[in-house]
């Protein structure tokens, strides 16, 4: 377990927001998962990994917040990612599910249509 005061739990709570924001990016930019093709732009990967390495500078230093140690860095980087695997599953399981709802739709509209 890692000691954090309150406020380095802000701290922690900072990286999260950043971290967390930008990997969302990553699974809702396609239908696909987002381990496979396309892969994002080179802009928006190096302006992801610019943000996200001025961000663990600024928990790391303090600059403007608690300094938190590498393993609360590391831990949220790990709670981040693990979300982020788990929200492209739920994302994928989603779109089967109205995609088979709409092939259903469209059978009935087919269908009322011929009477």
């Amino acid at each position: 377990m890692i000691k954090l005061d309150a406020a380095q739990l802000q701290t922690v709570m900072f990286l999260q927001l950043a971290v967390g924001g930008h990997v969302l990016l990553f699974v809702v930019r396609t239908k696909r998962s987002l381990f496979e093709p396309p892969c994002p732009s080179a802009r928006l990967f190096w302006a992801i990994v610019a943000t996200q390495i001025a961000a663990v500078a600024i928990c790391v230093l303090g600059v403007g917040v608690r300094a938190i140690p590498p393993s609360a860095i590391v831990a949220v980087w790990i709670y981040c990612l693990v979300w982020m695997v788990v929200l492209d599953i739920l994302k994928l399981a989603f779109l089967r599910i109205v995609a088979a709802r709409d092939r259903g739709m469209a059978g009935q509209r087919t269908s009322l249509s011929s009477r």
